[in-house]
């Protein structure tokens, strides 16, 4: 690994995840979009040589910025659970649905979930024996129509109930929703109707809970941070502890709020 490979860019952090018969840690890192230009230098020292392949003829600057940034997130969540492995030594390939899948010398197997708004990409690292997927996104009101295509009323309702206007309302479900398709590996490939929300409560200020009407073995846990709702989905028995109390998500950058506009354009 290059020594000034930048490692103390974005916030890592250790979670907890306890169950009656047994207990795993995990780990979270996020990071704002604006270190793409300081990782960009980096990229063969973070990348595996099959993903350098993909990343380095790529045309369009939004997929590279969201591309690179995504495997260096997940690596670096990876990294407490796989000591001396370094990150180009770590090949994250796509699987059929598109769920990242960990491919590496390694004692016990682990597994991670990626994640990227327009503002901040995040990833989780944690055993396979545990499934669970991450989801963020900006709230934006143009963004609610399309959202609402895959929302049924009543799941609206109890979000409005719990304080949240529409477009964080929509962003909350709509997340709760892909966390959920990530954590069963269906992607985007079945009708998010399916994954219907119920049972949603709020935990304090920032943090909501809810669960999942057809998958009764699975909850959510969102925090609304920054603009943003961050989502994971994981099994209903799970309880799972920040430190903290919540996840890091990075504070905007001023110009770029002010604007409205973000490194990553469309």
């Amino acid at each position: 690994m290059h020594p000034d490979l930048p490692l103390s860019v974005g916030s890592l952090q250790e979670f907890q995840l306890r169950r009656p018969e047994a207990s795993f840690t995990g780990w979270f890192y996020s990071l704002g979009v604006e270190a793409y230009e300081l990782l960009k230098p980096f990229a063969s020292d973070i990348l595996h040589p099959d993903e350098m392949r993909y990343f380095t003829p790529l045309p369009a600057e939004r997929r590279r910025i969201s591309f690179l940034l995504g495997r260096f997130a997940a690596k670096r969540a990876l990294r407490p659970c796989l000591e001396g492995v370094e990150f180009a030594d770590i090949n994250l390939v796509p699987g059929i649905f598109k769920n990242p899948v960990v491919c590496c010398p390694m004692r016990e197997p682990w597994q991670v979930s990626i994640t990227h708004s327009d503002a901040i990409v995040s990833a989780i690292a944690f055993p396979m024996v545990h499934p669970m997927a991450l989801d963020v996104e900006s709230i934006n009101a143009e963004k609610v129509p399309a959202m609402a295509t895959q929302i049924q009323d009543g799941e609206r309702a109890e979000a409005i109930r719990c304080g949240l206007d529409i477009p964080s309302a929509s962003t909350l479900l709509w997340t709760a929703k892909e966390a959920l398709s990530k954590t069963l590996h269906t992607g985007l490939t079945c009708s998010f109707t399916l994954f219907k929300v119920h049972d949603l409560a709020r935990i304090n200020e920032a943090e909501l809970k809810g669960l999942y009407t057809n998958f009764t073995q699975y909850k959510f846990h969102a925090w609304i941070r920054h603009g943003c709702v961050l989502t994971m989905a994981l099994p209903r028995r799970t309880e799972i502890i920040f430190e903290s109390g919540r996840p890091h998500l990075p504070a905007p950058i001023q110009d770029a709020g002010a604007s409205g506009n973000s490194i990553i354009k469309p």
